[in-house]
């Protein structure tokens, strides 16, 4: 099998500049790194995705010797806006020389401006050699993709290899609020899939908190299983670690960044737990 590509988010440094997110992966010895724009997340604009930015992005990953596979760059896809949004984010992503970008799908009844948006970015995909991979949300039980099976169905409609899903392990949870197991809902993603977000969570009366991959409730040994049958497929590990969301709403920060030695430990705990469990996997240090 070819070695397996793993990423990790700059979610995992929410609140620190990202000169020191990049540091710390090299200090780890993470090569490929995934920036992340999302909503709730982090903070970002639109300006973030034009040509002074890429720039700007090339020159960070140069000088770190990091390489970027995919990006992060949430919007709803059903916008009345979401044509250029989207054109924006697959020039960034073509720019820094990735080839995935990660976004959301939109509502049910905004399906129609949703169609008309992805459709009129495929040419510009295929040209610039990017995948859009549309990414089951974290809650919302209106969305289009709430789950693997309804992704699998959407995905179908457009039926070009420039239109992917990338499946979220946590999300999948989240939104259904423990209904939907990611460990059988994959089924339906994968032949679907382009990329995969490896996340965990535990529950905590009301909410939902991000602990490292295998410490929290997904049975990761069943999931990575099914992933070893996946040898090309991208990973990332997404470790929003300072963030918690409550049933029905969306995530909110806690009031303190992660101290870096933490958020060092989650980032190995959880490539220990892919590494034992996918072949291939070449170890962090």
């Amino acid at each position: 099998m070819k070695r397996r590509h793993i990423s990790v988010s700059t979610v995992a440094y929410e609140g620190y500049p990202i000169e020191t997110a990049f540091g710390e992966l090299v200090r780890l010895g993470i090569p490929l790194v995934e920036p992340a724009y999302i909503k709730g997340y982090m903070s970002f604009s639109e300006d973030d995705f034009e040509d002074a930015a890429i720039g700007k992005m090339q020159q960070l990953l140069q000088q770190h010797g990091l390489s970027s596979i995919a990006i992060s760059a949430h919007m709803n896809c059903g916008a009345p806006d979401a044509q250029e949004m989207l054109a924006r984010r697959l020039r960034f992503t073509a720019g820094i020389g990735a080839r995935y970008t990660i976004t959301n799908s939109s509502p049910i009844d905004q399906r129609e401006t949703l169609k008309r948006t992805i459709e009129a970015n495929i040419p510009l995909a295929e040209k610039l050699g990017v995948v859009i991979a549309l990414e089951n949300p974290g809650h919302g039980p209106t969305n289009l993709m709430v789950d693997g099976k309804a992704a699998a169905a959407l995905i179908g409609h457009f039926n070009s290899p420039y239109v992917r899903m990338n499946y979220d392990t946590s999300n999948a949870l989240t939104c259904t609020e423990g209904k939907t197991r990611p460990e059988q809902d994959i089924d339906y993603a994968l032949p679907h899939s382009c990329h995969v977000h490896l996340k965990d969570v535990v529950r905590k009366n009301d909410r939902w908190e991000y602990v490292a991959i295998g410490a929290g409730e997904i049975d990761y040994a069943l999931l990575l299983s099914k992933l070893a049958n996946w040898p090309d497929l991208p990973l990332t590990l997404e470790l929003p670690l300072r963030l918690r969301r409550t049933f029905h709403q969306d995530p909110v920060r806690r009031p303190d960044v992660i101290p870096l030695n933490e958020i060092a430990a989650a980032i190995q705990q959880s490539w220990d737990c892919c590494a034992q469990a996918i072949e291939n996997v070449a170890p962090a240090r």
